[in-house]
């Protein structure tokens, strides 16, 4: 049995996603100052991978990155335990992505992130808020409210074939 989150927990997800990242930008834009430069050198080394998987055109891949980031920007905030959970309910949002999503959201996930790096180095805490919101928003507008999420293959999304 594999679970299949509807369409409404896809967009409970996300609103979950989108206030657990405000809480974590808003934390480490506000205490720039105070976070080592070699956390900071992680998000962009991370930005890298990520365009590397852009180029390649590795979706699945692209989708694990995704989650890490915001795993990620829990680590550099310094807690832990809200990384691993982010990465828990991060996982149960990639697949209601991918049951629900009819497009590729506008944008390039490598330059998301690298804009949220930009933002934060700067302690520009509410251009990276803008930021988070902003990304939320183009990860609702692409999912499939036409769609009942029935006529999908889950073994292809998860990568078990």
């Amino acid at each position: 049995y594999v679970a299949s989150p509807s369409l409404q927990s896809a967009f409970e997800m996300l609103e979950m996603s989108e206030a657990l990242q405000t809480f974590v930008v808003q934390k480490i834009a506000t205490n720039h100052a105070s976070i080592a430069s070699s956390q900071f050198d992680r998000i962009a080394q991370h930005a890298k991978a990520e365009e590397k998987a852009e180029a390649a055109h590795d979706f699945r891949l692209l989708r694990r990155y995704d989650i890490e980031f915001g795993s990620l920007l829990c680590l550099v905030h310094g807690n832990g335990t809200l990384a691993r959970e982010w990465e828990r309910n991060a996982s149960c949002l990639a697949l209601a992505l991918s049951l629900h999503q009819s497009v590729q959201p506008a944008g390039r996930q490598s330059d998301y992130s690298r804009q949220i790096l930009a933002r934060l180095t700067d302690g520009d805490a509410a251009g990276a808020l803008a930021l988070v919101c902003d990304r939320t928003g183009q990860l609702k507008a692409s999912l499939d409210t036409q769609s009942d999420g029935e006529n999908v293959n889950l073994r292809e999304i998860l990568g078990l074939n």
